[in-house]
C-alpha cells in the first residue's frame, strides 16, 4: 500500500490538452496535498526553473519576465499556512500527469472578502496558484507549454468548492502582473492593485457569482 492509499485519499479524473498534438490526456486531481506531496512536487520544478532561469539571463531578459513567481518556495508555504497556531484552513489542490504534478494551488473559505455586489460577503481566496515550468509560455525563449487547462482546472475547482460552502461560486485572489489577462479571460473582474500592506500594486480579481456558474460549465 502506497503513502497516499494508507492516507485513504482520493483523486478525481481530470483532462488536460497535450499542446503539441492536441490529445486529451487523462490526470489525477488531489486535494489536501501534504508536505511529502509538495516536496516531490518541488523536486521536480526546480531544475527547469533554473533551466529557464539561466536561458533567460543569458539572454538578459529576465526583468519582467514569467520568473516574478520562481521564487515561491511551496514547502515553506505549506508548512506555515498548515500549521493550526495560524488559524488558517486551506485547501492544497495538484494535478498529476503522467506522475508529474503539472500544477499546484492554495485555497482558503474566507468570510468578509467579497467586493463585488453585496461587499463582505465569504468568498473561496486563492493564496497561490502556479502552473508547472514546463506549463508556461516563456516567448522569450521560444517555450510553449506541455500541458494547456491546468490553471483553468485548478481555478474550477476553487469555483466549485466556492459553491460547496454555500459561497455562491464566488472567488478571490491577488494576481501576479503577468496573470492578470488569464484570470480576466476566466470572467474576474479586476479591482485594482492595493494601496498599502504586503500585497501593495498587486491587482485584486473576484470572480462573481454569474461568472463563476459560467465557468464551471466551460470547457477547460
Amino acid at each position: 500500500m502506497t503513502e497516499r492509499e494508507s492516507r485513504n485519499r482520493r483523486a478525481e479524473p481530470v483532462w488536460v490538452r497535450r499542446v503539441a498534438t492536441g490529445a486529451m490526456a487523462e490526470g489525477l486531481l488531489w486535494a489536501d496535498l501534504g508536505v511529502p506531496d509538495i516536496i516531490a512536487a518541488q523536486r521536480q520544478w526546480d531544475p527547469k526553473k533554473l533551466d529557464i532561469t539561466e536561458e533567460l539571463v543569458r539572454l538578459s531578459l529576465v526583468k519582467g519576465s514569467v520568473v516574478e513567481h520562481f521564487h515561491w518556495d511551496w514547502v515553506r508555504k505549506v508548512l506555515y499556512y498548515q500549521d493550526p497556531k495560524h488559524g488558517h484552513d486551506v485547501t492544497t489542490l495538484g494535478i498529476q500527469v503522467a506522475d508529474q504534478w503539472q500544477g499546484l494551488s492554495m485555497a482558503e473559505p474566507t468570510p468578509g472578502l467579497s467586493r463585488l455586489g453585496q461587499a463582505g460577503q465569504p468568498i473561496v481566496y486563492i493564496h497561490y496558484l502556479e502552473s508547472a515550468p514546463w506549463n508556461l509560455t516563456v516567448p522569450e525563449i521560444g517555450q510553449e507549454p506541455e500541458y494547456s487547462g491546468i490553471g483553468t482546472t485548478l481555478v474550477v475547482t476553487c469555483a466549485r468548492l466556492s459553491f460547496a460552502k454555500g459561497y455562491g461560486g464566488r472567488v478571490g485572489l491577488h494576481s501576479l502582473p503577468r496573470a492578470l489577462s488569464f484570470y480576466q479571460r476566466l470572467g474576474f473582474q479586476n479591482l485594482g492593485p492595493e494601496a498599502d500592506g504586503r500585497l501593495k500594486d498587486l491587482c485584486y480579481l473576484e470572480l462573481s457569482e454569474e461568472a463563476a456558474g459560467c465557468l464551471i460549465g466551460r470547457p477547460t
